[in-house]
């Protein structure tokens, strides 16, 4: 007997008591569609779409989750269980860099994607598991709870809060709950599917003979079949790979030049640039041949929106408002200075190394190099030409003293 195929979100839930089934739920009836699908999702069948979502997802699989309280106007970082999940094995089966890349990759080939929260009977975060749907309908009970029932792709559904799901979503304008499909993206692909069937039927027609044959008596329709027969196999199929067909003087082959119509570079470069243009990239970015001006460029307009994304998002879901007000929160980080150029990053270093904001360490980090450590490493070195702000006024008071006693003299 054939194993029924379980995904691991499955067994998940399956080990838990879920009375939310037994709930009686009603549809959410409020103008827009209650359901909805991963209606494009087989986008990733694009090399080019599934090359763009890769890039994102492994840039911004970089992110450094921590958890942080203010305090006293400091960020203090809290190594507690829900800091242990999200910066080392949010879930059983991912590290934090699969649980980032599946977050993001999902997100951009969905538009919306659910990680549902996992709690134990005291109601302590115990895992995060990004949901995997093939559709999804919005629902609600009878003191306006939302919930949000998921069919994944084995045929199984599932109920679950919606309290309890982080929820991200892109292009969000046009639905009152979800962001809208990759639709507009489908005249690009279309573009780049026919430019490619092109390309390829031009090499068709470049590696076949095509002609009309003509036959200087009279003959009837199938003695014209039986001799162009006979012509194809002895030219155009023949086993011997000569390139000589042998005629006589009663048939005459005219070759047919048809020279297909295909775009030119700049073209073809066009029909792919609306698919990157689409995930706001260029070649540069996705090939890693990019320049520091690249980089940062990059970074500000699709991974530091994602990551302030991912920030409040989970923020607002895995602390209560009490907590929130506390201080508590989720920074998503990635080191801006790692891909800089060796140029900029010396500059870096004796600009704000000459104001005594970086320790000797963390100076020969910046630099790549191995840190010293001990006292030495803990030192900070700052120029003679800053001054503690705090003594500035004696400083100046001194130095006009002096003045005034050197002038007397």
């Amino acid at each position: 007997m054939a194993k029924e195929r379980r995904s691991f979100f499955d067994k998940l839930l399956n080990g838990k008591n879920n009375n939310l089934v037994q709930k009686t739920l009603l549809k959410l009836v409020s103008g827009f569609n209650a359901s909805f699908s991963t209606v494009n999702k087989n986008i990733t069948l694009n090399d080019t779409v599934a090359i763009c979502v890769d890039t994102i997802a492994k840039h911004c699989a970089k992110f450094e989750p921590r958890h942080y309280k203010i305090v006293n106007g400091q960020r203090v970082y809290i190594n507690g269980d829900i800091n242990y999940l999200l910066s080392n094995q949010p879930n059983p089966v991912m590290t934090t860099y699969d649980f980032i890349y599946r977050i993001i990759s999902l997100l951009y080939l969905q538009n919306n994607v659910f990680v549902y929260i996992d709690k134990d009977d005291k109601g302590f975060i115990i895992g995060f598991y990004p949901i995997n749907y093939s559709t999804a309908e919005w629902q609600k009970d009878f003191d306006n709870n939302l919930y949000l029932k998921f069919w994944l792709s084995n045929g199984k559904c599932y109920i679950l809060p919606y309290g309890d799901l982080i929820h991200l979503r892109r292009f969000y304008n046009d639905d009152d709950l979800i962001g809208s499909s990759n639709r507009a993206l489908m005249p690009a692909l279309q573009n780049q599917v026919t430019a490619e069937e092109g390309i390829s039927n031009a090499i068709k027609v470049s590696n076949s003979l095509r002609g009309v044959l003509k036959f200087t008596q009279n003959l009837k329709d199938e003695d014209i079949e039986k001799n162009k027969k006979r012509f194809v196999d002895s030219f155009i199929n023949s086993t011997d790979n000569d390139g000589i067909a042998a005629i006589d003087n009663k048939t005459d082959f005219k070759e047919l030049n048809i020279k297909p119509i295909t775009l030119d570079k700049d073209q073809l470069e066009h029909v792919d640039q609306r698919v990157l243009n689409y995930f706001n990239l260029n070649k540069s970015i996705i090939s890693g041949d990019f320049t520091p001006t690249q980089w940062n460029a990059f970074y500000e307009t699709v991974l530091e929106p994602l990551a302030i994304y991912l920030e409040q998002s989970f923020k607002m879901k895995i602390f209560s408002k009490k907590a929130v007000k506390e201080g508590n929160s989720i920074s998503f980080s990635v080191n801006r200075v790692q891909y800089a150029s060796l140029e900029e990053k010396v500059k870096l270093v004796k600009e704000v190394g000459a104001m005594g904001l970086l320790t000797v360490d963390q100076a020969l980090m910046i630099l790549d190099l191995a840190p010293i450590g001990g006292e030495e490493g803990k030192k900070r070195m700052q120029s003679l030409n800053y001054i503690n702000a705090e003594i500035a006024d004696v400083y100046q008071l001194s130095r006009r003293i002096k003045d005034g006693d050197d002038n007397n003299d």
